[in-house]
């Protein structure tokens, strides 16, 4: 019979979780999407990306001042060719709103405002690079 080999320490690298630090790295960058999507939103913009892609799409309404704070901030911006708009809603007068909960068919009268859009590189985002061994 042969002895039972014994497991070295070196090889215990192998049976380690490589999970634990990658949950950490997208608890980590989810955080900073969320403080960033409250940042736009605090200043009338509107993030249409998907959350946690590396590159999102910023709507502001027109002359905002938000794609300006966010260049002071250091983000990397570039400018959307193109027209493009969106439906925001508009609140019912109070004689239409008493119609309304009285069950008869009120339409909400919609505004459409005229937007510029951004694409914004998220440097969050981007991948990791794997750390180099030591040689």
């Amino acid at each position: 019979m042969s002895p039972a080999k014994v497991k070295d320490t070196w090889g215990s690298w192998r049976n380690r979780r490589y999970s634990a630090s990658r949950s950490d790295e997208t608890a980590r960058r989810a955080q900073l999407w969320s403080a960033f999507c409250d940042f736009v939103r605090e200043n009338r913009g509107w993030i249409i990306s998907p959350p946690g892609s590396p590159v999102a799409i910023l709507e502001t309404e027109r002359d905002s001042l938000l794609p300006q704070k966010l260049v002071k901030l250091g983000y990397a911006i570039s400018e959307v060719p193109g027209d493009f708009s969106r439906m925001t809603g508009a609140q019912l007068s109070p004689q239409a709103e008493i119609l309304r909960r009285k069950g008869h068919a009120i339409d909400f009268p919609a505004c459409v405002t005229q937007m510029d859009r951004f694409e914004i590189l998220l440097p969050w985002a981007a991948p990791t690079a794997p750390k180099k061994r030591p040689a």
